[in-house]
């Protein structure tokens, strides 16, 4: 099963219905920082297993262009 560190909305891997998608903090220490601060959660640090999901990102943040 994953999770949303911010809402956390959960789904286990095998049952994707809901088009929810999951994404990793990225690496870039700006890109990274904004996410965090968007999480609002005193004291979180992210690991290499957080994630936020596709919820809480408007579409035109997603390049779709790569998936065919």
């Amino acid at each position: 099963m994953v999770s949303c560190v911010a809402c956390g909305y959960s789904k286990t891997p095998k049952k994707n219905n809901s088009g929810v998608t999951f994404h990793r903090f990225p690496k870039d220490e700006r890109r990274r920082f904004r996410w965090v601060s968007f999480v609002n959660k005193p004291g979180f640090t992210p690991n290499n297993r957080s994630l936020l999901c596709s919820k809480h990102f408007k579409e035109e943040c997603f390049n779709r262009s790569s998936l065919f």
